[in-house]
């Protein structure tokens, strides 16, 4: 049985190569798959076009993707690759910390982070007057970003008003840390590098084609180590100054933007996982 795919066009738009779901329609067509696509907020009472007698995978938003890992739809294989738990980066850390670029993070509570207020200034994370702080989950309460010591009381309190974050959620607070501006996205399925892309805040027309060689090998380094967040994720690498190739974060490949990347490799990886993972729960044959 062939795998039928849940599109949302939000992680399939790029600023540069626009919205790329009717590339992803053919890809997905000419494997012989289906697919639905949305656009937008998912409607309360949403359902999967394709029930649990097939394989499903979906490319979506967070929003679906909690949607999707909801009791009634368990019976979807593999439905997302998302392990909630896994994707944790205290979770994760405790396996990678080595390649990791924060590998001096410490994780607290919010409230006990906002509390210690200029207290951070004598410890190692905070000793140039600024902080990075991040959410420890994969569900991006808030985004990542630095705040100043001299002010924590009233940038924290800029952060609770916009963001989901409340006095129990754990982050890592960890030192700024300087970069190169083009990070790069490793789609890895099964243990190795299905498919790269270039990622970047600021413009990436300049980067390369394909990844530098050191970033490429720390890439195959998270993809080889015994332990894997999930069978399939991304890995997001950048080289930090002074400190070559290091890994920034893991996220879902369910609901990570594509970039550049070539959906003709990147599909075929994560449908063939897909089936192959509907074939173990089901015991039916899938088609390959």
């Amino acid at each position: 049985m062939r795998a039928h795919w849940i599109l949302h066009e939000a992680v399939l738009r790029d600023d540069v190569l626009g919205c790329r779901v009717d590339e992803a329609r053919a890809v997905v067509g000419a494997l012989g798959m289906t697919c639905e696509v949305h656009r937008g907020r998912t409607a309360h009472d949403w359902r999967p076009e394709a029930g649990p007698g097939r394989p499903v995978v979906a490319m979506a938003t967070l929003q679906m993707a909690r949607r999707l890992l909801a009791p009634e739809h368990r019976g979807l294989v593999p439905g997302v690759f998302l392990n909630p738990d896994r994707f944790r980066q205290s979770h994760y850390a405790a396996r990678l910390g080595d390649l990791l670029l924060n590998d001096d993070q410490v994780f607290l509570p919010w409230g006990e982070f906002v509390r210690r207020g200029r207290a951070w200034l004598d410890a190692p994370q905070g000793r140039s007057g600024v902080v990075f702080v991040r959410p420890d989950s994969g569900f991006k309460t808030f985004a990542g970003q630095t705040l100043d010591v001299s002010r924590l009381a009233a940038e924290a309190a800029a952060l609770d008003a916009v963001s989901g974050v409340t006095a129990e959620t754990l982050v890592g607070v960890s030192a700024p840390k300087e970069v190169h501006p083009i990070e790069w996205r490793f789609w890895i399925v099964d243990g190795a590098v299905a498919a790269a892309a270039p990622y970047s805040w600021e413009d990436r027309s300049g980067a390369p084609a394909e990844p530098p060689a050191e970033v490429a090998a720390l890439a195959a380094e998270v993809a080889s180590r015994p332990w894997q967040v999930d069978r399939a994720y991304v890995a997001d690498v950048v080289v930090a100054s002074g400190r070559g190739a290091r890994l920034v974060e893991i996220n879902s490949a369910s609901t990570s933007g594509v970039y550049g990347v070539d959906l003709g490799r990147l599909l075929p990886a994560l449908g063939a996982a897909a089936e192959d993972e509907w074939r173990l729960v089901s015991g039916a044959d899938a088609v390959r």
